[in-house]
């Protein structure tokens, strides 16, 4: 026999050994109420059974061999699946023992194996086939990425549930991607890959070479390698190549007879480096074949949506953190100690009737809270609001309220102008005393004029904001813009000779200060040109 056949026989033949207990089906298991026998393995029992505390039906599977390297199998595979969550993985809830005999909890799936399915339905569309096989690619990919070599993907460890939904199964030989030490090849002879069977370093990319080889199968109806014996079995998958896809099965298009025959590459560099390139390709090719309308199908039917669970259910909110800590502690069959947990205590009538008071207590609290945030923000004053600085600073130089604020040396003069112009009250006051003012028939030219209360004398307006313009410590622009605001205001007051003597103050310290006719009077503009001509 050649070197690389000498594999362990157990990756094709049952288990045997000791028996942990006699094979009876028994009423109960750990605290699981014990419905009916599913059926047998290599391994054990399968039951469908009864979790009492949270009423929701459960799959438990025992390992009744006593051989220490089987157990550890069993238990490994307990570990791993039980660290996974998500749609496409068949979930793992509890493990322990009962009596010595060590049993695995897991969700209970209906539907059937898809091995059973593909005889049972010979003619199943290719839409389904895809599905399948994309929800798949989904759990694998999954599998892959939390560190995870399934090591066994075949169609009988592969569930099709009753809505289409695909669940991987039986992580028995799976194992970590982490470094550690080589143990014995098992497996599935037909869907083994090469370097398994050589004895070479094994990734997921020996998954992907599992995943190719349940493909053609699934799509044409028969295995691509096939012999008579084992050794011709093995010889084939690491020598011979198989029949392609397209004369396998000439409904095929030869698109996705690429994908799968790249799946199946002998050399492990020449395959996808991983389940998610494939599986995009796979779902290119459902929508060039099926459109948008297919798709949306397959995802009413639950086997495309298999990306992870981004809100946990409470079935699995319910065992989570159990099997997080479970992934992470090693637990043997002769040192495993399990804590039996003990049924919630009903609650006493004196704290249901505090709980009850809280609960019709808490509107009346909001509605209390409401209403007095509403009063404290009515009643409470506001605080008054603070007078402009260009207003404070006109009054400190006894300029009227409406003075210009000086303008920054960045900011442009015909701007500054016409926002001081538009400030400027309509009846401007002298000091802080009354004004009176003449009826307009009495004004000859019908602009504002004002007069000083009877025995009182007021400075002129023009001379005021002259004296302002030529304090010392000012800028040419902010006296420049000072000038233009205080011609303004006189102008406005009917003091030309005024307005044109600040203006030729403005223009002597900037003589390209622009006046713009569409924020002044036309007259006042054309009087602003006039100065500036010299006129």
């Amino acid at each position: 026999m050649r070197p690389w056949l000498r594999v362990s026989a157990a990756a094709g033949g049952q288990p045997t050994g000791r028996l942990s207990r006699p094979l009876v089906s028994p009423e109960k298991i750990g605290k699981y109420a014990i419905l009916r026998k599913i059926g047998s393995g290599g391994f054990g029992s399968i039951y469908e059974a009864r979790d009492p505390f949270i009423q929701r039906t459960v799959a438990v599977k025992t390992c009744e061999l006593g051989e220490p390297e089987v157990q550890e199998r069993f238990f490994q595979e307990a570990r791993l699946g039980g660290s996974l969550c998500h749609r496409n993985v068949t979930a793992v809830y509890d493990f322990g023992l009962d009596r010595g005999l060590p049993y695995m909890v897991e969700e209970f799936l209906d539907g059937e194996d898809l091995d059973r399915l593909v005889e049972s339905r010979p003619g199943l569309p290719l839409i389904e086939k895809l599905q399948i096989l994309i929800g798949i690619a989904y759990g694998l990919e999954y599998t892959h990425n939390a560190g995870i070599v399934h090591h066994d993907i075949k169609p009988g460890n592969v569930r099709v549930l009753p809505d289409g939904t695909v669940k991987l199964m039986d992580f028995g030989i799976a194992r970590s991607m982490q470094p550690g030490p080589r143990t014995t090849t098992v497996g599935t002879w037909p869907y083994l890959a090469p370097e398994r069977i050589t004895g070479e370093p094994l990734d997921q990319r020996a998954d992907v070479f599992s995943f190719g080889v349940l493909a053609y199968e699934l799509l044409s109806g028969r295995r691509p390698f096939e012999g008579a014996t084992q050794e011709e079995l093995l010889d084939r998958i690491v020598n011979q190549e198989a029949v392609p896809l397209e004369e396998a099965a000439p409904e095929v298009s030869s698109a996705l007879a690429a994908i799968v025959s790249r799946a199946m590459q002998k050399d492990p560099a020449a395959r996808y480096p991983g389940v998610e390139p494939m599986r995009q390709e796979l779902l290119a090719i459902s929508r060039d074949l099926f459109g948008a309308d297919g798709l949306s199908q397959t995802r009413r039917s639950g086997a495309l949506d298999g990306r992870p669970i981004g809100r946990e259910t409470r079935r699995d909110l319910d065992t989570q953190e159990f099997r997080r800590q479970a992934a992470r502690i090693p637990i043997s069959p002769e040192t495993g100690q399990f804590f039996e947990p003990r049924p919630p205590e009903p609650e006493s009538p004196e704290e249901e009737r505090r709980a009850r008071r809280w609960m019709a207590g808490l509107p009346i609290a909001i509605v209390l809270l409401g209403l007095g945030g509403f009063l404290i923000v009515t009643r409470t004053p506001r605080a008054p609001t603070r007078a402009p600085v260009a207003e404070a600073r006109a009054r400190s130089l006894d300029l009227p309220q409406s003075a210009p604020r000086p303008a920054p040396a960045e900011t442009r003069l015909v701007a500054e102008a016409p926002m001081a112009s538009r400030s400027l009250p309509q009846e401007p006051q002298i000091g802080d005393q009354p004004t009176e003012r003449r009826p307009a028939a009495s004004r000859p030219s019908g602009k504002p004029e004002f007069r000083a209360p009877p025995g009182q004398r007021a400075e002129p307006l023009a001379s005021r904001y002259a004296r302002a313009a030529q304090e010392p410590g000012l800028s040419a622009e902010t006296r420049a813009a000072t000038g233009l605001a205080g011609a303004w205001a006189s102008y406005r007051s009917g003091d030309v000779a005024g307005a044109r003597r600040l203006l030729r103050l403005a223009f002597s310290w900037r003589p390209d200060l622009s006046i713009d006719p569409g924020q002044f009077d036309p007259e006042f503009s054309r009087l602003a040109e006039q100065v500036r001509a010299g006129r």
